[in-house]
C-alpha cells in the first residue's frame, strides 16, 4: 500500500515509470513524432521536455 502514501504527482511518476519500462524506446519515439504532427510547436517542446524529465 505504498502508493497511498505518495502524492498524486508521486503516483504519476511511479506509474509512468512502470509504463515506460515495458514500452520499447522506439515506440515512445514514434508516439512523440506522431503527436508532434498534430500539436503546435510550442506544445511539442513542452511535451518533449516533460517526457524526457519522466525518463
Amino acid at each position: 500500500y505504498q502508493m497511498s502514501t505518495f502524492s498524486d504527482t508521486g503516483s504519476l511518476r511511479i506509474t509512468s515509470g512502470a509504463i515506460q519500462a515495458t514500452v520499447p524506446a522506439k515506440d515512445i519515439l514514434v508516439l512523440l513524432s506522431l503527436n508532434s504532427l498534430e500539436v503546435p510547436k510550442s506544445e511539442i517542446f513542452t511535451t518533449s521536455s516533460y517526457v524526457i524529465s519522466m525518463l
